[in-house]
């Protein structure tokens, strides 16, 4: 099986700073800042191989967690909706895991299935 490719005209996650290398997220895949394949959602970030374009992870932030690294570099509690109007700039994994806690029964694909459903729960 191929890996998917990164397509940037379509929507995507843009994730700051870089979590295991990736800098992209599309469609349940994590992208290098390049657009080459990394990992699919529910892999080991930790296996990506850092010859394969992937630099090392840049924040010791784990899946379990629920503060995400803002863009001037500080821990804060993930808002969605201000996430949704663009007022805080956070991680897509960090949204994502956060959505899922909240509205398990969405799938979710891309950042604007997560926009759509808390539009659709009153939220934004």
């Amino acid at each position: 099986m191929s890996n998917p490719r990164f397509d940037p005209s379509k929507d995507h996650g843009t994730i700051s700073p870089f979590w295991h290398g990736a800098q992209y997220h599309q469609n349940g895949c994590y992208y290098s800042p390049q657009g080459d394949f990394l990992f699919r959602d529910g892999d080991d970030p930790s296996a990506v191989s850092t010859a394969a374009g992937a630099s090392a992870p840049a924040t010791t932030e784990t899946a379990t967690q629920t503060k995400a690294p803002t863009s001037s570099g500080s821990t804060a509690p993930v808002d969605l909706a201000a996430w949704a109007r663009g007022e805080q700039s956070v991680p897509f994994f960090a949204v994502k895991k956060v959505f899922a806690a909240a509205f398990p029964d969405v799938k979710v694909r891309s950042a604007a299935d997560i926009k759509a459903a808390l539009k659709d729960a009153g939220m934004v």
